[in-house]
């Protein structure tokens, strides 16, 4: 009787512990699974927080970087503009007809007509 009865009676306990963790563990996700859904956790705030700081840098910086190159566009062609202009004034100077210094700097002829007007 003993022979047959304490291997079994053994599994019984092992089995028995496995089922008792188990249900302890299972009880704990549990609680956390509850509590994750009802409260954010501390670190949970505080990534959220470095998150949208590092989000609203970037776009912040993104911003400042798309400005900054329209920006600059804005310059570079107000500059080629102007060097046009004293081109012009410097070709209408020399007695170049207006036709000639429109197709020489690309301006239009309304352009250099204001130029020679002034």
């Amino acid at each position: 009787f003993n022979g047959f009865f304490l291997p079994h009676f053994a599994n019984f306990i092992v089995h028995y512990q496995k089922t008792l963790l188990w249900l302890h563990f299972s009880s704990i996700l549990e609680t956390i699974f509850y509590h994750s859904l009802t409260t954010k956790p501390a670190f949970q705030t505080e990534l959220i927080k470095e998150t949208w700081k590092h989000t609203k840098e970037q776009k912040l910086n993104s911003g400042i970087s798309i400005g900054l190159e329209r920006g600059l566009e804005q310059g570079l062609e107000r500059g080629a503009y102007q060097t046009k202009l004293e081109t012009a004034r410097t070709f209408l100077t020399m007695g170049l007809s207006p036709a000639q210094v429109a197709q020489g700097t690309g301006l239009p002829m309304e352009t250099i007509q204001e130029l020679i007007e002034s």
